[in-house]
């Protein structure tokens, strides 16, 4: 059973997750770094997620902290976009074991 959305005061099932794709400055998208959010969302609300919603100012710096301490190239925010996926496809299982990790 699926859980439910995690927009406050949602009762619909959470069955999209949204990845956000960061480019680097100079780069591709298929070169993006990809970060799961954590959230699920029903169908409604994840058509209103914005990628400038999911990235707020203390995200971006501790970002590029981590890629700096990984000599990665910078991050271009102003090319962020989102990978709406499936709960239960075949990369939120593979998201779900990276932070069971952590």
């Amino acid at each position: 059973m699926a859980k439910p959305c995690h927009r406050e005061g949602c009762a619909s099932a959470g069955i999209y997750y949204p990845v956000l794709l960061v480019p680097p400055l100079g780069g591709t998208m298929q070169q993006a770094m990809q970060m799961a959010i954590g959230l699920e969302l029903c169908r409604h609300h994840m058509g209103e997620v914005k990628a400038a919603d999911l990235l707020l100012p203390e995200s971006r710096q501790r970002i590029r902290i981590a890629l700096m301490a990984r000599g990665w190239a910078m991050p271009d925010f102003a090319r962020v976009a989102i990978y709406v996926g499936s709960v239960g496809d075949r990369r939120w299982l593979d998201f779900q074991k990276l932070g069971a990790r952590s």
